[in-house]
């Protein structure tokens, strides 16, 4: 052991950590893209990725070239910025109205462009399958034609749902005749054979949305979104369905969760 108290120059050798390589397969790109979010850095893994996210090849800008030559030589991430002009806005549809003419849905692009106007967007008011839509607000006698229900979303005259009782195996297809859209009521074509207490569940269609993107490479596929409702309380509100987290910048994510990239 070196004695440090006397005066003197000593030495000490320690063994140092290995450097760490410096990675060269990660880098960053800004300009402009078909679509895509805005200043909105965009983790990227590959050239399929950017494809879905920002579109492909365009003859204003660079960026999808040299993002394709990224991934082609080797490059395994890289986060890719979008940028546009300030007066960039979204495009925006007229709004969708229900059996009432009451607007329902407004629908807007994702992010800014006029790619936007190449948006297809199909409507169809029987979804694939069957969803809860409301339940029962009040007890329902054998006889009894009005039912009080706790939303009328999604329900209209002619529409023929299925009544499910809440404690027993009982269940009742019946056909709305008319809506009193002020009262909560229901008026249903012929009385009801059974007893349903207050909370059963009234099954029936929702409605389904499908968008397509019509200009571009054609790579992003068409999106379908099926069983929704307009009940801002339902699990399947088309909003939270189609949106997902409002809060969400991460299109990667957004992706994963099934959410659209076209609206």
């Amino acid at each position: 052991m070196i004695n440090t108290k006397t005066p003197g120059v000593y030495f000490k050798e320690y063994e140092a950590a290995p450097l760490l390589p410096l990675r060269i397969s990660i880098t960053g790109f800004v300009g402009q893209a078909e679509r895509g979010p805005l200043n909105c850095p965009q983790l990227i893994r590959s050239w399929n990725e950017f494809r879905t996210i920002f579109g492909g090849f365009v003859g204003y800008s660079y960026m999808p070239y040299t993002v394709s030559g990224f991934f082609l030589n080797g490059g395994e991430r890289c986060y890719v910025v979008r940028v546009a002009h300030e007066t960039a806005k979204k495009a925006m549809l007229d709004d969708i109205v229900d059996e009432r003419n009451v607007p329902v849905m407004r629908i807007e692009a994702l992010n800014e462009g006029k790619w936007a106007e190449h948006i297809e967007v199909t409507v169809e008011g029987q979804s694939t399958d069957d969803i809860v839509l409301t339940e029962i607000a009040d007890n329902i006698s054998k006889k009894q034609e009005n039912v009080a229900l706790q939303s009328l979303h999604g329900l209209a005259p002619g529409d023929t749902v299925m009544l499910i009782h809440k404690g027993k195996p009982i269940r009742e297809r019946v056909t709305i005749n008319a809506i009193d859209y002020g009262g909560g009521l229901i008026t249903f074509h012929t009385p009801v054979n059974n007893e349903f207490p207050r909370g059963s569940k009234v099954l029936g269609k929702g409605f389904k949305l499908t968008f397509r993107y019509l200009a571009g490479d054609a790579y992003l596929p068409e999106e379908v979104f099926d069983n929704l409702s307009v009940n801002r309380s339902h699990e399947r509100y088309f909003d939270r369905v189609i949106n997902g987290d409002p809060e969400e910048n991460d299109y990667v994510k957004r992706i994963r969760n099934g959410n659209s990239l076209l609206v």
